[in-house]
């Protein structure tokens, strides 16, 4: 008896081949703003690639990149992990009241010593003070007042690296750790610290370079933000975060390169969800604030947690200049001497400080 294939199985593989047939032809964006990140190329059909089994892996990879409607199944694919108990997906655990929790695991104290040596060979070149100040995480912080303790981006005992000879440490650990509503200074679904947390921040710097910190207060709200550890868990039931934005009223203009920017909050990112990303138009490797109400020069090595700090910083000073050693490919050396910099400020999440050796790496020392 001559088998027939069912007309079900028959009609499922056209509509996989079709949908197969799409991803290939219509490549869609390159990067997703639902998970941070940059989607797979297509695939380079050549004889090598065929041979050693590299163009089926690009394909399988662009595919699974590229399908139709694939942020809307990620996002279902979480949701219903998270309906079902799931409390961890890449390096994310979700905590007590809303928030998400950074479990990344590769920081390391060898790391920590480098960037300080790093630190203590540019303090002693420039020859002028300098501060350091790391950011603890979020779950360092609010291991403490939250009904379980998350696991953390950093350790208690990364604190206890010998700070260079000469330079002035500020205990960003102690002065968050100790805020009446800890929890008011971290987004729930982004590693970085809320306006609050910056403010905190803020005074505390302004203690160690001997200037008199301003009042913070808000100029505008963004709510429907969720953040970089969103990303990474992107379940539906995820609370929403508010981007606050501090009034500054110096006229304070920023740079990035040589080119100026109209403000210092990019509004395009405003409108998208990771709405961290506009503070000083997100990640460059050097940028600039200048106020002429001011005098004095302030260089700044960095990462992102400075953009929420830097705006309230730079109504004290003339030029602030803040290099990120993530993008910044110059001498650094010589950039610090270039700018005559009177003060030099050292501002990074311990998370990334100790997970990273990019301050180590810099050109020039």
């Amino acid at each position: 008896m001559k088998k027939t294939i069912p007309l079900a199985y028959v009609t499922m593989l056209a509509l996989l081949l079709a949908a197969a047939l799409s991803v290939l032809v219509f490549s869609g964006p390159k990067s997703s703003e639902l998970e941070n990140r940059t989607l797979a190329d297509p695939p380079m059909l050549t004889g090598e690639s065929f041979s050693s089994g590299l163009f089926a892996d690009q394909t399988e990879a662009f595919a699974e990149d590229h399908f139709p409607l694939r942020d809307q199944a990620v996002m279902l694919n979480a949701t219903v992990n998270h309906l079902l108990g799931m409390t961890a997906r890449q390096n994310v655990s979700l905590g007590p009241k809303g928030f998400f929790f950074d479990t990344s695991d590769g920081w390391s104290r060898r790391n920590v010593d480098l960037n300080l040596q790093a630190v203590q060979e540019i303090h002693e070149a420039a020859g002028i003070p300098t501060v350091v100040a790391l950011v603890p995480s979020s779950g360092l912080i609010l291991a403490g007042s939250l009904p379980e303790k998350p696991a953390s981006g950093d350790r208690d005992e990364l604190y206890a690296a010998e700070i260079p000879e000469g330079v002035l440490r500020v205990d960003l650990r102690e002065t968050l750790g100790t805020a009446p509503d800890p929890e008011a200074l971290y987004y729930r679904t982004d590693h970085h610290w809320t306006l609050d947390g910056a403010a905190l921040g803020y005074r505390a710097v302004c203690g160690a370079l001997g200037l008199d910190p301003e009042p913070v207060s808000v100029r505008a709200s963004f709510p429907g933000f969720r953040g970089t550890l969103y990303a990474r868990f992107p379940t539906l039931l995820a609370p929403e975060d508010t981007l606050l934005l501090p009034e500054v009223d110096h006229g304070i203009r920023l740079r990035i390169g040589e080119e100026e920017m109209d403000g210092l909050y990019d509004p395009e990112a405003m409108r998208k969800r990771d709405k961290y990303a506009a503070l000083l138009y997100g990640n460059h490797g050097i940028v600039t604030l200048e106020n002429d109400a001011s005098s004095g020069v302030l260089f700044v090595l960095r990462d992102s947690y400075a953009n929420a700090l830097l705006p309230l910083l730079a109504r004290h000073y003339g030029k602030i200049i803040a290099a990120d050693p993530r993008y910044y490919t110059g001498d650094i050396l010589s950039e610090i001497h270039e700018s005559e910099a009177d003060e030099l400020l050292c501002l990074f999440g311990m998370a990334s400080f100790s997970q990273s050796r990019a301050l180590s790496l810099l050109d020039g020392l």
